[in-house]
């Protein structure tokens, strides 16, 4: 969308300015036409951005636009104020300047973009926090990132004479003290007047939760894995070690910890979703094929997931696994186990979270575990149940045993007798038995009320082969014994 907005709009400005007319009246054309596509990037994640930033530089054909436009595109992303755009800035120097490919406007400035691409490119939101060593107060050399922590991390670098120092202090004791969110604080002096970092240490941070560091001889070189050029500086980091954020203050410190703390409380399944899947889907129809919803599926994914934003996928795959685990039908059974095998299950970095273990994958995993059985293709689990067996015009009630129901087409049907579902299945399998092209067929009817007040082993032995989380549920298995349909609706025959 975004290369086709650049055709459209940057590229004829790019073909008419040429290296003997390059006067800054045309720039200014170029330069405000990428303003606008810079807005309509804004938001992206950093993996589309510097796809589309690449593309847009490559377009360029004249040697001078093109070093005018990939400037102008560095520039940009260096001087942004929306965290993240760094890592951009990052991409584009170490692409196109640093590589050679093409120049900057003098050393001066080549320089400076080493600097910044040196002091910045270890540190970048997703990546994992460098390891440092740095002395602890009351505990000597500790280093830091190693491995995983209980809780996630403020990481503080601050100097004990930096005057904005002083003043981020007072607002991170404000927001750090109160124990409000779920984040330690790792506060390291810059600094290398020991005596003053630990009057500092004595002074600030006595909530509880503040570990206090120092490095007075640089030997972790933090300052280059940190991008620690001035301070203050606040990054925060993840219980697995991800930055999740840097170049922050206190205020948006607390805007990315309140974020974080609705996302990891986030209901999934509610009303809303439920009624935009609702609509998405009813445009397959009544009727649906397996494949045609794990298409749609597909497309919701390659929207998100597959263009990097994690989080709008961990919310829309969330909400879409508790709508398909809702719905009813064989094929919406089987695209929820396919769903769920790609999506939930699979090791895509998207449920990291304590309340995604919980809500996402523990609900994944349970429900695919009733979906698994009596697999397609298999045996029909061999349990003896008490019930009705019909063929054609015949039928007899006592103990039978599902896996000896062979030499016809089968129809295991369990039930109850308060439910309104189960009653109109049980009229349409007598229908289905009135039916003379349908005589041959054997159609095992077990009510589970029954089943678990005179055979509890038995009605137990039955929960744990068939997935009888909704009743009524109807297996159909061929004349060898395998199970060829689950989660029949027997009006469908």
């Amino acid at each position: 969308m975004k290369k086709a907005l650049f055709v459209a709009v940057l590229l004829p400005l790019c073909i008419r300015i040429s290296a003997q007319d390059t006067d800054s009246l045309r720039f200014s054309a170029l330069d405000a036409r990428l303003d606008e596509y810079f807005a309509a990037l804004a938001g992206e994640p950093a993996a589309v951005q510097n796809e589309e930033c690449d593309f847009l530089i490559e377009s360029c054909r004249d040697s001078v636009i093109m070093q005018h436009v990939a400037l102008r595109i560095y520039g940009h992303y260096l001087e942004s104020k929306i965290m993240g755009d760094d890592a951009v800035a990052v991409h584009v120097a170490d692409t196109w300047f640093l590589s050679g490919r093409i120049k900057m406007k003098s050393g001066i400035d080549l320089m400076n973009a080493r600097v910044f691409a040196e002091f910045n490119r270890s540190s970048l939101i997703g990546m994992k926090a460098p390891e440092i060593r740095l002395e602890e107060l009351g505990a000597g050399t500790v280093t830091l990132f190693g491995d995983a922590l209980p809780r996630r991390t403020v990481l503080y670098f601050y100097d004990t004479e930096c005057p904005s120092c002083k003043m981020e202090t007072i607002m991170l004791e404000a927001l750090m003290d109160g124990g409000k969110y779920d984040a330690d604080l790792y506060a390291v002096c810059t600094g290398t007047d020991e005596d003053a970092w630990k009057e500092y240490a004595g002074t600030h941070f006595k909530g509880g939760n503040a570990r206090h560091f120092i490095d007075p001889d640089a030997e972790s070189d933090f300052q280059r894995k940190y991008g620690v050029i001035r301070t203050p500086g606040l990054f925060l980091i993840d219980r697995d070690g991800t930055i999740l954020g840097r170049g922050l203050d206190s205020e948006a410190l607390e805007m990315l910890l309140r974020v974080i703390d609705e996302r990891e409380n986030y209901d999934y399944g509610g009303e809303a979703s439920a009624g935009m899947f609702k609509t998405l889907f009813s445009a397959l129809g009544d009727n649906p094929d397996p494949d045609d919803i794990m298409e749609t599926a597909d497309y919701i994914a390659s929207r998100t997931l597959g263009s990097g934003d994690r989080e709008s996928f961990r919310r829309m795959g969330g909400d879409l696994l508790y709508f398909l685990a809702g719905m009813g039908g064989e094929a919406y059974r089987q695209a929820t186990g396919a769903y769920i095998d790609k999506y939930i299950l699979a090791d895509n970095g998207v449920w990291t979270s304590e309340n995604d273990s919980l809500k996402v994958i523990g609900f994944a995993s349970m429900l695919k575990s009733l979906l698994d059985r009596a697999p397609y293709g298999a045996p029909v689990p061999d349990v003896e149940l008490y019930g009705t067996l019909k063929k054609g015009r015949r039928s007899r009630n006592g103990m039978f045993s599902t896996g000896r129901l062979k030499g016809h087409p089968s129809l295991i049907v369990f039930y109850t007798k308060g439910c309104g579902n189960c009653r109109e299945m049980l009229a349409a399998a007598d229908r289905l038995q009135a039916d003379r092209s349908r005589r041959r067929m054997k159609m095992l009817l077990v009510d589970m009320d029954v089943l678990s007040e005179k055979y509890p082993a038995a009605a137990e032995a039955a929960l744990d082969a068939f997935d009888l989380s909704t009743l009524p549920f109807a297996i159909e298995t061929a004349p060898d014994g395998t199970v060829t349909r689950k989660y029949v609706d027997i009006a469908d025959y």
